[in-house]
């Protein structure tokens, strides 16, 4: 066991994030960057998905191709995940294909784009759209 250098939490010598704080343990030992605040966010961990450890693929992102949303209710990103497949579905009813397909292609960059910034170890917000880190 080793102890987190930025929450003071124990965490095994095999984790490479916090459990607590979702900091980036690298081989060394010392801790990564600290988790975003969104300015004006009440409480900010609870607002933030962390890195899991081991960390998920950025590769899931292809399942929204037959769901839409999928990718991102598998991060954790729930609220957006069911929006986006609320939104495919509506556009199905109103407008076939074109819609859904531009809904379809955004979602999947955002999810690979998530899962990118979570397996670098950046926490994402619950509602945060194409993260750059």
């Amino acid at each position: 066991m080793m102890i987190c250098p930025k929450c003071s939490k124990p965490i095994l010598d095999t984790a490479r994030f916090c459990p607590e704080c979702g900091a980036y343990i690298p081989p060394d030992g010392h801790a990564g960057p600290a988790p975003l605040k969104i300015p004006g966010s009440q409480a900010g961990a609870s607002q933030r998905i962390h890195p899991r450890d081991p960390p998920r693929s950025p590769h899931l992102c292809w399942w929204n191709l037959l769901i839409s949303g999928l990718a991102q209710i598998i991060y954790g990103q729930v609220g957006k995940g069911v929006l986006l497949l609320v939104l495919t579905v509506a556009s199905n009813m109103m407008l076939p294909l074109l819609p859904a397909l531009v809904i379809g292609i955004a979602s999947v960059i955002d999810a690979f784009m998530v899962g990118k910034t979570l397996q670098r170890g950046f926490s994402v917000g619950m509602w945060e759209w194409f993260p750059r880190r």
